[in-house]
């Protein structure tokens, strides 16, 4: 399977095939709350700093879904285009990223991190889907 070669060599890729929540807008940068949409649904990842963990919100239906505990606080999200979630955890400098289950019940899967050599706060993406992250002078940036 295609996904599982691009797995072996970028531990960041996305491992599943099936359907999975993609960006309701073309927004490339960070955010607490990043929408999602899957099917007929609107999905909104939300950070939260006092549980050290994102919520998955079913926006239509007002309902939690899923909570994913996180290895720090995190400070901001972003969705990326094939639906992968990256989350700033400022406490801990580091950026995570995570991708959701085909059921937004089962919350979303760690795929990789990367330590940074200070409190990241925003995130942004280019069009060719690179990640950047702020603060920095130029930020850093890292392949997605």
């Amino acid at each position: 399977m295609a996904s599982d070669t691009r797995a072996a060599t970028n531990p960041c890729a996305r491992r599943q095939s099936e359907t999975i929540a993609r960006p309701e807008s073309p927004i490339r940068q960070s955010s607490t709350i990043a929408l999602a949409r899957q099917a007929d649904r609107t999905l909104a990842y939300v950070a939260d700093a006092d549980r050290r963990a994102l919520h998955t919100v079913d926006v239509d239906g007002r309902a939690v879904l899923a909570t994913t505990p996180l290895g720090g606080a995190p400070s901001q999200l972003v969705v990326l285009a094939d639906g992968r979630v990256v989350v700033s955890l400022r406490d801990s400098n580091r950026v995570t990223i995570l991708e959701p289950a085909p059921a937004p019940e089962h919350g979303l899967a760690p795929l990789c991190e990367a330590r940074t050599p200070s409190e990241p706060i925003g995130l942004f993406v280019t069009p060719n889907e690179y990640l950047r992250r702020s603060p920095g002078s130029a930020g850093e940036a890292a392949e997605v």
